[in-house]
């Protein structure tokens, strides 16, 4: 059985963020994070001028469209995001098998919290830290995923491959 999420039900302004987070595990910001965690007073607290008056309609949504599997609290949408990055878990609960993704990724850049999870779930501290080019849009920062790669492999050549099991 396949289902198949109808996006278009969903307020647009946040329609790309939603299905790059159920289909991919992308990070969905910080309003819909404490939206999909079912965090009301935070989700108030970090809407802007768009998304407070539209908030019961994207909670119909996310409750109607959405696996339930994807949201509910914190620790359902960190498992998600984890799952759905490598093709797991959304596969499983809509085609019933796991997919392989076979397509290039649709972005080329990361934000922060995507970039530290990239790095192995590093901290923010951390990665600001690191040697690595980033860059504003708005407020959110993010990363170029190149610049990601490089720095990895040049850690790796730096320090050789280990393996301490």
């Amino acid at each position: 059985m396949t289902t198949k999420i109808d996006y278009t039900t969903c307020p647009a302004h946040i329609r790309d963020s939603l299905e790059l987070y159920v289909e991919k595990g992308f990070d969905p910001g910080g309003f819909l994070s404490a939206v999909l965690e079912n965090k009301l007073m935070e989700s108030v607290a970090r809407a802007d001028k768009h998304n407070l008056p539209l908030l019961p309609e994207i909670v119909r949504f996310i409750n109607w469209e959405l696996p339930s599997g994807c949201y509910g609290n914190e620790a359902k949408v960190k498992s998600w995001r984890g799952l759905s990055a490598y093709g797991g878990i959304y596969a499983n609960v809509v085609n019933e098998t796991p997919q392989v993704p076979t397509d290039p990724p649709l972005r080329k850049t990361l934000n922060m919290g995507d970039a530290c999870v990239y790095l192995g779930d590093i901290s923010r501290t951390t990665l600001y830290a690191l040697p690595i080019a980033s860059f504003h849009i708005g407020k959110r920062r993010y990363y170029m995923i190149r610049d990601l790669d490089a720095f990895l492999e040049g850690q790796v050549a730096l320090e050789g491959v280990r393996n301490d099991n």
